[in-house]
């Protein structure tokens, strides 16, 4: 019996979601021997993880983020998507990029735990699950942009968008010594954050970004501008319509600013499951 135990009254439901058959037995057989604690489903499909979760109750989730079917993050979306089901949720993962992990923990992760860890096994991870799991109920204030931890939160949200958005363009061609691609990335930024509300180029994005860099409205068109066309004319084309697959305008060679920020912030809305629109009053 571990440090933190809990009575048999409090047992704890465990649903295990893990691509390796032997972790899912080593897993078992803990769990077993441990008072308090039971593995009510194991799979290493995101589906089937899923309709049980929908169907019977489960108090923690331990998951990986590659799976036989599906990944982790289609599984914490599923959970995120339904208010009713709140468990716990373990990450147990041999992943380490800060992009990918700093989505799990926006989206409810509460245990983020490195396979690669010296101190690593599932009676580890088991053990931290009886620390957490009394606590996982802790009210947080209703307004959580008031607290720090909701300030720091929607600061690392923001930053891990940025820098998904700067590595797609990047990725297409722009380079950061044009002014236009600054611009670009700001304001798709702009747009994904917006929730829900519709968004105008030319009246709120372009005085937007022209008082956060000081400048004018023309001259964060003109740059824009410039900069699409500098890479739909100049650009390796194979690798361009790898990251920008929307159809343009033929005659112009280039999508108007309008379309590029409309198209690339589609993108990343979907990723986060849901979609919102992005409008101009005026092609440009």
């Amino acid at each position: 019996m571990w440090k933190g135990e809990i009575t048999m009254e409090d047992e704890i439901k465990i649903m295990l979601v893990e691509p390796d058959v032997r972790t899912r037995e080593v897993y078992c057989e803990v769990v077993a021997g441990q008072k308090g604690m039971k593995l009510v489903f194991a799979t290493d499909q995101q589906a089937q993880a899923v309709d049980y979760l929908r169907a019977q109750e489960v108090d923690v989730v331990i998951m990986e983020m590659e799976l036989a079917e599906g990944d982790g993050i289609g599984l914490l979306d599923a959970i995120e998507a339904v208010p009713e089901i709140k468990p716990l949720v373990v990450l147990a993962t041999y992943t380490t990029s800060q992009a990918t992990l700093g989505y799990m923990r926006m989206h409810g992760v509460d245990l983020v735990y490195q396979k690669m860890n010296v101190d690593y096994s599932p009676v580890h991870i088991l053990q931290m699950v009886a620390r957490l799991y009394p606590y996982r109920f802790c009210a947080e204030p209703a307004d959580e942009s008031a607290t720090l931890a909701g300030q720091f939160r929607k600061e690392m949200s923001t930053y891990v968008l940025r820098r998904q958005v700067q590595t797609e363009l990047e990725q297409m061609g722009f380079r950061h010594k044009m002014l236009g691609f600054r611009y670009l990335l700001d304001a798709i930024v702009l747009c994904v954050e917006r929730d829900g509300a519709t968004v105008h180029v030319v009246n709120w994005i372009y005085p937007e970004l022209a008082d956060r860099w000081h400048t004018t409205e023309a001259r964060v068109e003109r740059a824009m501008r410039w900069a699409i066309e500098c890479v739909f004319v100049r650009a390796n084309i194979v690798q361009l319509y790898r990251h920008y697959t929307f159809r343009y305008d033929d005659e112009n060679g280039r999508p108007s600013n309008a379309e590029f920020i409309l198209n690339m912030a589609s993108k990343f809305e979907k990723r986060d499951g849901c979609m919102k629109m992005v409008t101009d009053d005026r092609e440009v």
